[in-house]
Parts: structure tokens; sequence; C-alpha cells
């Protein structure tokens, strides 16, 4: 669980909120988040909140919501789309499961092996 202590610090409070959700019919607001990102811009945390934002998705809203760290849904994923870990391949290797202790994705791995037995088998069968 991160330490989200900076929140008492930032500019954004429950008296702005509808400023920061305009997808979910808040009014108030300029449609586009502009206000949003302008009290963001202005704000002492703002790289905690961008880190939040990036880092922890809301469990009951998905990520498609709202202006977090002074970027809406789009910018959100414009920048993890930015940080997927690729292998030279280009397999993803985001998630901890897809890469195998010596560095290389499974995937990758996977392949050499099947090369590797492949070839194993192809003098095998030149050798009889």
């Amino acid at each position: 669980m991160s330490d989200l202590s900076w929140q008492a610090s930032a500019a954004c409070g429950p008296h702005t909120m509808h400023l920061f959700y305009t997808e979910r019919g808040g009014y108030w607001g300029r449609r586009d988040g502009a206000d949003a990102k302008a009290i963001c811009a202005s704000c002492s945390v703002l790289a905690a909140c961008a880190n939040d934002a990036l880092v922890n998705v809301n469990p009951k809203y998905g990520d498609q919501y709202g202006i977090r760290g002074g970027m809406d849904a789009e910018d959100r994923a414009a920048i993890r789309e930015g940080l997927r870990r690729v292998c030279r391949n280009q397999h993803d290797m985001t998630s901890p499961y897809a890469r195998s202790s010596n560095g290389r994705c499974k995937q990758c791995r996977s392949d050499a092996e099947k090369e590797a037995r492949a070839r194993r088998n192809a003098v095998r069968e030149a050798a009889e």
C-alpha cells in the first residue's frame, strides 16, 4: 500500500472535484478538464500525484475517468504505453511473470528452446 500523506497538501479537494470528473457529468468546469489541469499545474505535490495516477488504478472505476496528476485518461494511457517493457522481439514484458531469470522474456526463451530442440533433432536424423 502506498503512502498517500501527500494528499493533505494537494491544491485540489472536495470543493473542486466537479472540475476533475467532467466525463461523469460534472458541469461546472470546462468539458476539456482545463480548469482541473490549471489547479494541478500550481499544485506543490503534482509529482507525487502524477506518480500515483500512473501506478494506482481506481479499483471501482478503473482509469477511464478524471484528471489525476494533471493528466486525463488519454494522457495516462499514452504515458503507460511508453513505459511498457518489451524485449528485442517486441514481446510484452510488462508483467513480472513474462520475464525469466536470465533476462530474456519467457516467449523468447521458449522460442529459443524450440529452435535448439529442432536443431538437435535435425543433427540426430542426419547421423542416422
